[in-house]
C-alpha cells in the first residue's frame, strides 16, 4: 500500500515523535517499523510518500491506512 501526504517540517517532526512514542523506529535509509508494520518513506519537498511493505496478519489495510492518517494528517 502506498500513501502520499502533504507535509511541512513541523508536521513531519511531530509525526516522527508520535511514531517513536508508539514504539516505532525510523531508520536513516528511509525505512521504518511501527506497530508491526514496516516499509519505506521518501520525503521530497512538501510531499511525503509512504509505502507499507509488511503488516501484521490480523490488521486490515484499512486499519493501517487509518493509523498512517493519524500520524501524518
Amino acid at each position: 500500500m502506498t500513501k502520499t501526504y502533504p507535509i511541512t517540517d513541523e508536521k513531519f517532526n511531530k509525526a516522527l515523535t508520535l511514531i517513536r512514542q508508539n514504539g516505532g523506529t525510523i531508520f536513516i535509509d528511509g525505512s521504518f517499523e511501527v506497530m508491526g508494520a514496516s516499509g519505506r518513506f521518501e520525503r521530497s519537498g512538501d510531499t511525503l510518500n509512504i509505502e507499507v511493505e509488511k503488516k501484521p496478519f490480523f490488521a486490515s489495510w484499512k486499519r493501517i491506512e487509518s493509523k498512517l492518517d493519524a500520524f501524518f494528517r
